[in-house]
């Protein structure tokens, strides 16, 4: 638990005396009922709102809150705590009027005296129950943003003066810098911290924080290594606390000169659990990571900058990657494609900024091999006709297999080249593990007649990845059909209006079965028709896509709302720190998260509207659609590409 801050105890708010942190400090409106109005992904133009509540809405509402704070100030409010308490402590001790709804020009805070936040529990619920002042269900009450703006000035503190040295002033980027601040006011002796800023601008703000340093009666008699490359101006800011004002001393003017750096190149792969190894040697396709680690001579601090990875081989990079915080860099998902033979990696460090030097790896050596490969073969003469299917199928997440098969059906051999190629897919959620890749290929054994018996034979050529291979498939021809499409691709000129197609079904080998057609793939409100819609042997079937226009909803009062929450009805910001309660934590999501819900099942539009909500219709855009033909066990398919204008 977290004591109680200085801003919380002694203040005549009804604040618990406690001697821990209590939540929440302000509150704000986040309840479905009363919805914050937002035109989203289009909505405004439709002629309709959106309407967000819960912290969804709340959260980003008093930021914004913060930032007109921020703009009437004119420069940087430090924790806004302070302010808040003591603001709330001269409201004459919120008076009757700020428990009104009405808005009152002497209150900042309104002041919520009825309800309560409590939840079934070991916890008395007047614990969570609101009153006057402050109480654990709405904090201080919920802000007049225009009051507090308007009104922050009013909290005063006695002013500080903060004053630096440093020595030396040329050092190189990681050598010690001696540090002497002094925090001095008329009365009383400053507490606190005090941090080092590299080239904050006056009024201060914006700059890099470099360091930070406790006050020891006023005063900081310490050491640095981590002032920036460059000549930049330091200057020390005291935040302020409770009782005295914020301060910044006179900058001072700092030449820090880069440092060198050492840059290592590491070739990873990873074993079966999962942990990274030295890569050596290995098949086409095998996952290979090369990682760069940029580190300076003093250790203090991280080079930013960029990297580029050359390989001695040939290899073309994604170039060029950029440190992380870490001060590494690394192809995000390694690298599957590295092509047979020998490789050599090494990468250049590009700093950018003036702390660190360039400099240049070492290089590391490792091999390519080839790859292997298996080759299935299916026959659909077994059930559907005399079409052949190799698939040749590897283990590598590089590239899918090239190269050509020779089917062998019944002693004739027929050498047909690879026309669809799959390529590897990475595992969801691991960069390292693939299904690998594989290609295709078909042949129709035309010659082949109804009841004849076949074997086939299928031979891989190989490549210069992937190593040859070959297998095998029988069966018996049996009826069959062949499906061609006239229109392809099927334009709609506008939602609304329709596209059509024409099936032709081609009866072989005698087949004269009933063929139903269907479709799949289609985007959102619009369907598949078919005149007629069956065929028994040969026919053609009439396919027609039809499609939706959008429908406009009512303008307001009578439009509906679209509801969306959240988190809780009425939300409570918090400002650092934890609450002695916060063991409940779940148990009150879970209980509000569950009032929502119902919330919303009771309906969350507009009263007294039947209206239906707007219906966007079916979008524009492109979609792969599969036109499927079935007979008994016999299918086939087809795709055509709709194109939605």
């Amino acid at each position: 638990m977290v004591p109680k801050p200085s801003w919380q105890a002694g203040a005549n708010l009804h604040i618990p005396n406690d001697g821990f942190r209590d939540l929440p400090d302000v509150s704000l409106t986040a309840a479905l009922h009363d919805p914050y109005l937002i035109c989203f992904e289009g909505s405004c133009s439709q002629g309709f709102l959106a309407g967000i509540a819960g912290t969804s809405a709340s959260t980003p509402s008093f930021a914004g809150i913060m930032a007109l704070v921020n703009q009437k100030v004119g420069g940087r409010v430090g924790l806004a705590n302070y302010v808040l308490y003591q603001l709330a402590a001269g409201q004459a001790q919120y008076p009757a009027q700020c428990s009104t709804v009405s808005p009152n020009s002497a209150c900042i805070f309104n002041d919520v005296t009825g309800g309560n936040n409590a939840v079934p529990g070991p916890n008395p619920a007047g614990q969570y129950t609101a009153a006057a002042g402050f109480d654990l269900a709405t904090g201080l009450g919920s802000v007049n943003a225009n009051n507090l703006v308007n009104g922050w000035a009013a909290a005063t503190f006695n002013s500080t003066q903060t004053a630096l040295t440093l020595n030396p002033l040329t050092v190189t980027h990681g050598a010690k810098v001696t540090v002497d601040i002094g925090v001095t006011a008329g009365a009383g002796t400053p507490t606190g911290v005090v941090s080092l800023l590299a080239n904050a601008s006056s009024p201060p703000s914006g700059g890099k924080a470099v360091d930070r340093f406790a006050l020891n009666g006023g005063l900081v008699s310490s050491t640095t290594q981590s002032l920036p490359g460059g000549t930049n101006t330091i200057t020390a800011h005291y935040p302020g606390n409770g009782t005295y004002a914020a301060s910044d001393s006179p900058p001072v003017q700092v030449t820090v000169n880069a440092e060198s750096s050492t840059t290592t190149v590491s070739v990873l792969t990873v074993d079966s659990t999962g942990k990274p190894i030295p890569f050596t040697t290995g098949s086409y396709g095998s996952f290979v990571y090369p990682r760069a680690d940029v580190v300076g001579k003093s250790g203090i601090g991280t080079p930013v900058g960029t990297i580029i990875f050359t390989d001695a081989n040939g290899f073309v990079f994604a170039n060029p990657y950029s440190l992380n915080v870490e001060g590494n860099a690394a192809p995000p998902n390694g690298v599957f494609t590295f092509a047979l033979g020998p490789h050599a990696i090494s990468f250049a460090f590009s700093p950018s900024d003036q702390s660190f030097q360039t400099s240049t790896s070492n290089t590391v050596p490792f091999s390519i091999t080839q790859a292997g490969s298996t080759t299935a073969v299916t026959a659909a003469g077994a059930t559907q006709g005399v079409t052949i299917t190799a698939t040749v199928n590897t283990t590598s997440g590089g590239n899918p297999p090239t190269g050509s098969f020779v089917f062998d059906v019944n002693g004739s051999s027929t050498t047909v080249p690879v026309v669809l190629e799959i390529p590897a897919v990475v595992a969801p959620g691991s960069p390292f593990v693939t299904t690998g890749a594989q290609a295709s290929a078909t042949f129709n054994a035309s010659t082949l007649t109804a009841g004849q018996a076949y074997t086939a034979n299928v031979t891989y050529s190989g490549d210069p990845n992937y190593t040859g291979s070959s297998g095998s498939a029988s069966g018996t021809v049996q009826a069959d059909f062949v499906m061609a499409l006239s229109v392809d691709p099927v334009t709609v000129q506008v939602p609304g209006s329709s596209g059509i197609t024409t099936l032709t079904v081609t009866a072989q080998n005698g087949f004269s079965g009933t063929v139903t057609p269907n479709c799949s793939g289609l985007p959102t409100e619009s369907t598949c028709s078919f005149n007629p819609p069956t065929v028994a042997g040969n026919g053609t079937i009439t396919v027609t896509v039809k499609t939706m226009a959008a429908t406009a909803g009512l303008n307001a009062p009578h439009m509906p709302l679209w509801m969306a929450s959240g988190g809780l009805g009425v939300f409570a910001m918090f400002f650092g720190g934890l609450t002695k309660r916060h063991g409940r934590t779940k148990t009150v999501l879970a209980m509000i998260l569950f009032s929502v819900a119902a919330s919303v099942s009771c309906g969350g539009g507009s009263s007294g509207s039947s209206t239906p909500p707007p219906n966007p219709g079916t979008p524009v855009g492109q979609y792969l659609v599969t036109l499927t033909a079935s007979s008994g066990s016999i299918t086939h398919s087809a795709k055509f590409t709709l194109q939605v204008q």
